[in-house]
């Protein structure tokens, strides 16, 4: 569960911006959108644009506009295609021309090989981007703690970066490099 980018997954709305197209997002199976603001109101569709935190009424003027379509939502109106597509995502039968030529294709491509393997391919590749990233803020944080456990012991102890240093048992070889982070 999750959003999934797409370029194509709704057809456009009456007046809608090509633009607009581009920078749908489907939102499947939670309660409220991908921000830090809970609610109890589940709707349809959720619409944001690119404005400024540190001056309010500043946009960034490049008509950007994310749409997020809650498969779970009940409040609102959508385009009876997006209505249909939104109940086939959330597990019902295909119905009506737009979905249906969306399932199809999904079949398509889950009995392509190619596909197939591209697809695991690309899993696999996520997957070790992932641990590679964990690895990555993990070995960061830890030096993120050392620093602070360096500064500490040199504030509160009055010691020398050097001696807080050992009193850390940090390698003599390391030291160098946590004494430019202090």
């Amino acid at each position: 569960m999750g959003w999934i980018p797409s370029t194509r997954l709704v057809k456009p709305l009456e007046n809608t911006p090509n633009f607009l197209r581009k920078t749908t997002l489907l939102y499947k199976g939670f309660q409220s959108p991908p921000c830090h603001h809970s609610t109890a109101v589940v709707k349809l569709m959720y619409t944001f644009t690119n404005l400024c935190h540190e001056q309010n009424g500043l946009e960034l003027g490049d008509e950007t506009v994310k749409i997020f379509l809650n498969s779970k939502g009940t409040i609102g109106e959508v385009d009876a295609d997006i209505d249909k597509f939104l109940a086939y995502v959330d597990g019902k039968a295909a119905e009506g021309e737009f979905t249906q030529d969306i399932a199809a294709e999904v079949e398509r491509l889950k009995q392509h090989n190619e596909t197939k393997v591209e697809y695991m391919t690309l899993m696999m590749e996520l997957k070790e981007q992932r641990r590679e990233g964990y690895d990555e803020g993990k070995a960061d944080g830890e030096v993120r703690g050392k620093v602070s456990s360096i500064r500490n012991l040199m504030k509160n102890m009055k010691l020398s970066a050097k001696q807080a240093m050992d009193i850390l048992e940090i390698p003599a070889s390391e030291q160098e490099k946590y004494a430019a982070l202090i």
